[in-house]
């Protein structure tokens, strides 16, 4: 990053920072919109009982818009295309991650694989936290329980990505760094911050 001396890894953390701050707000706005209908940040709160079942239908539009939002900021949050500015490998040789090889790269990448993993998760959790047993009131019990359960939280993880990540990342070109900047300080704010509005005007 700013620590090296390669001009490529230099010019990838000013983008790495010009875009995470771009990308923080409508994700900070997306939290605090579920902490107004639960009264807490708490993950276990939010997936015990599924948002849409608990707010009317101005909530819900407002829940809608949240998801686009928060759709739009997860191929940014991950790095990937169209949002791979700070490692655009055809213009700046993978940015930060230039002077990096071996295992410290791959390093690197599996803490990616990680994180989006984790962001998808989150995701599910916040927007479909509906389980099989809920859904089709299927009547499982012990160690089969656990793994159909399991396997339909992969599940939902795998749709988040391919809709989120996938489909994305092979419908569009690279943006350049201030068209991705002018994205979310202005159109996916605005649509955060009219289903925050939407949201503090059904629990108020």
């Amino acid at each position: 990053g700013f620590a090296s001396g390669s001009p490529f890894s230099s010019v990838g953390a000013q983008r790495e920072m010009v875009l995470m701050m771009s990308y923080e707000m409508p994700f900070a706005i997306v939290i605090t919109g579920f902490a107004l209908i639960y009264k807490s940040f708490s993950l276990s709160t939010i997936a015990s009982t599924p948002v849409w079942t608990i707010v009317g239908p101005l909530g819900g539009i407002g829940i809608f818009l949240l998801l686009i939002a928060f759709l739009l900021v997860t191929p940014a949050e991950l790095a990937k295309l169209p949002f791979d500015i700070a490692e655009a490998e055809t213009e700046i040789a993978e940015g930060m991650l230039a002077e990096y090889s071996g295992r410290n790269l791959a390093l690197f990448y599996l803490s990616d694989a990680v994180r989006g993993f984790a962001m998808m998760a989150i995701e599910v959790v916040l927007f479909i936290p509906f389980t099989l047993s809920y859904l089709f009131g299927l009547n499982l019990s012990g160690a089969t329980l656990y793994i159909v359960e399991a396997l339909w939280f992969l599940f939902k993880v795998l749709v988040f990505y391919v809709s989120a990540v996938t489909l994305v990342r092979t419908s569009f070109a690279r943006f350049r760094i201030e068209q991705a900047s002018r994205l979310f300080w202005v159109y996916v704010n605005i649509i955060g911050l009219l289903g925050l509005l939407l949201i503090w005007l059904e629990v108020m």
